[in-house]
């Protein structure tokens, strides 16, 4: 785990998504600026602690030399959406797969829902369009300086979706290859005309003498853990390119491409800690890569319990921090400390100011809007993919000496029959 300072700041996680070139960051420039005004005029300021990240920076990816690659014949295929989500560990290693439309086994022997995968061998179809998104148009080309583009850049692969996340597999066209350079994939994704901030990575691969660099392979990921959407969805990748010198236009085009998964959602429930404070669980979904779980102790007006989570979270070290200790009605238990995964969910959608979305795996303390002193922490558990009736949490100090000490007047359980 990664314990530099920067990563207690909330502007540096803004800042340091996926980059961009600077005019597409121009264009999204309204959008971030004015969440952190939103940000900056709240009543009652938390002070919040980002959880550091565990695996490497994403990049941009842009196509590389070499020629695309041909699965026909293949009577085994391996998605590769899904294999990069076993490498990084995001998921577990499955025990099978075929090349029909499958599902994603789970470290456990009852994940709660398989994952969808869908390739071009299980019957993925995709549609292309030498234009972007209506919500992309409307968000982003605000001087008309977009332009179509009729020739596709790149295929999109296979893809793997379970409610929770969206993996998605590409390789270059051979006009994509032709055109290095030219064109790139902008960090947004669009699910059922929201836009969503994806990671995109080419699997670490930095040898452009390797045969999946060479094809202009590429992998994108978005966060969907606390994203509430349908079963089925419509999935579009967008495609942009550097200002043309001669015509002083972008151009774009879109692959787009329908893929069906579901979380099991559990509703939000309250408990009662031991010392008395209300913890809510809110909405909760548990899915193949894991359950994502949003924990707030609201300790009323008991200062001294509120002051014992403050300490830490208003700490100048990253090394002191609260973590959590989780057992769920299966007999299995959770440590936050070494079992949560960091995740980042953020989508804009314009037919909603409400719906400009931030959340990033983290925790922080604050007065709420009556004066009560309150601790809030997000979680994402990838190994919690089997359904659960209660959950008992013990919420416990690691300090940078290694100390650990359980904070019990805040454990509690909670029961969803």
């Amino acid at each position: 785990m990664n314990h530099d300072s920067k990563y207690n700041d909330f502007e540096y996680e803004k800042d340091n998504f996926p980059k961009t070139p600077e005019h597409f960051k121009q264009l999204v420039a309204a959008q971030v600026e004015k969440e952190l005004k939103q940000t900056s005029v709240e009543k009652h300021r938390p002070r919040k602690k980002w959880f550091p990240a565990k695996v490497a920076a994403a990049v941009i990816v842009c196509a590389a030399v070499g020629t695309t690659g041909a699965y026909a014949g293949v009577k085994q295929y391996q998605a590769k959406s899904q294999e990069y989500l076993q490498e990084s560990g995001r998921i577990s290693t499955p025990e099978s797969s075929s090349e029909e439309e499958t599902s994603a086994t789970s470290d456990t022997t009852a994940s709660v829902t398989p994952a969808t995968i869908v390739s071009e061998e299980s019957g993925l179809v995709t549609t292309f369009s030498d234009t972007w998104p209506d919500v992309m148009l409307e968000m982003y080309d605000q001087d008309n300086e977009y332009q179509k583009q009729p020739n596709p850049y790149m295929n999109v692969i296979d893809a793997y979706y379970d409610g929770g996340l969206l993996s998605i597999y590409g390789e270059a066209t051979p006009y994509g290859i032709k055109t290095l350079g030219d064109w790139f994939l902008p960090d947004r994704i669009v699910i059922n005309d929201t836009v969503y901030l994806a990671t995109w990575d080419i699997n670490g691969l930095t040898d452009a003498t390797h045969a999946q660099y060479k094809r202009g392979a590429f992998h994108a990921t978005v966060e969907l853990s606390d994203a509430n959407l349908p079963d089925t969805c419509t999935v579009q990748v967008p495609l942009t390119t550097s200002r043309d010198p001669k015509t002083g236009y972008f151009y774009m085009q879109t692959i787009s491409f329908n893929i069906s998964g579901n979380a099991n959602l559990k509703p939000s429930v309250t408990a009662s800690a031991k010392n008395g404070a209300t913890v809510t669980v809110g909405e909760s979904k548990v899915s193949a890569s894991g359950t994502y779980l949003s924990l707030t102790w609201n300790f009323g007006k008991d200062k001294a319990s509120y002051e014992q989570f403050d300490k830490i979270i208003s700490g100048n070290t990253i090394f002191n921090w609260i973590y959590c200790r989780i057992t769920d009605s299966n007999g299995n238990t959770f440590d936050t400390k070494t079992d949560s995964e960091t995740f980042s969910s953020v989508y804009f959608d314009l037919n909603s100011s409400e719906d400009e979305h931030w959340n990033t795996s983290g925790e922080s303390t604050y007065v709420d809007d009556d004066g009560n002193y309150c601790f809030q922490t997000n979680i994402l558990l990838p190994s919690l993919t089997q359904d659960f009736t209660s959950l008992e949490v013990t919420p416990y100090l690691h300090l940078e000496d290694g100390t650990e000490t359980d904070l019990d007047f805040a454990s509690f359980q909670v029961d969803y029959e």
